[in-house]
């Protein structure tokens, strides 16, 4: 195996840092943008931590820790602020620590942020905003189900309530991908019809359809949730397959 074949994450199509001072101005013009931004989607669980893992959160970031810094958001087709949601992907329980802290609802080293003398500076706590730009719904629930063992453990139920939307999207994608396979068929029937010196039989059918693959559908698509829930999706010339490994 070669260090070129393993599957890597995907990567964000826009980054910024954006400061504590200014979190909740951030979060709040983009929820009044025209693609608002949604911090509770379907996929995510609810606000889980407790106070304590909340306080030692705040103070770690407080202190000047970096690690656990970056929040994920997805918006297919990023540049195109009309189309897709834009919705958070990893970060909830983080982004919600701070955010009461800022609100003066959560206390760290025994004092709420008011009662601190100063102001959080540009160059002070922060977090890395990161958007990913997944068209495919299936592609985002792939990427949260390999990223959720940070943090507070997901429960069995939690897991596998997402896995089932995870396998309903990608037959949604298989469905869509036969349609598309289909129209290309008849397209490819009529060329070889139009063309006398070839027959449209099934083995010169399947011999074009390896080469469509190669340039519609362009690889066999292969997801691999971390953990015991790892699925492939095949598309092939004469039909779809999702198996579970």
């Amino acid at each position: 195996m070669n260090f070129s074949d393993i599957p890597q994450f995907p990567r964000a199509n826009y980054s910024v840092d954006v400061s504590w001072a200014y979190l909740e101005e951030h979060i709040a013009t983009a929820m009044e943008g025209e693609r608002p931004l949604n911090l509770d989607p379907d996929f995510q669980r609810g606000h889980v931590w407790t106070t304590e893992q909340q306080q030692a959160y705040v103070e770690y970031i407080l202190h000047g820790g970096e690690v656990s810094n970056t929040l994920y958001f997805n918006a297919p087709h990023w540049k195109d602020i009309e189309h897709g949601p834009y919705e958070i992907v990893d970060g909830k329980q983080r982004l919600e620590a701070a955010r009461k802290f800022l609100r003066n609802e959560l206390p760290a080293f025994g004092r709420l942020c008011k009662e601190f003398s100063g102001r959080l500076s540009m160059t002070g706590p922060s977090f890395k905003w990161s958007v990913l730009s997944l068209s495919r719904r299936s592609e985002l629930l792939h990427f949260y189900l390999s990223i959720n063992t940070r943090g507070t453990p997901h429960s069995e139920q939690e897991i596998e309530r997402v896995s089932v939307m995870y396998l309903q999207q990608l037959l949604t994608d298989v469905k869509l991908a036969r349609k598309s396979l289909c129209a290309i068929e008849r397209e490819l029937l009529q060329e070889l019809l139009k063309h006398g010196e070839l027959r449209p039989q099934e083995f010169e059918i399947k011999h074009a359809y390896k080469h469509l693959n190669q340039l519609v559908v362009k690889e066999l698509i292969t997801q691999r949730p971390l953990g015991k829930h790892e699925y492939a999706y095949r598309l092939t010339p004469f039909g779809s397959k999702v198996l579970e490994r």
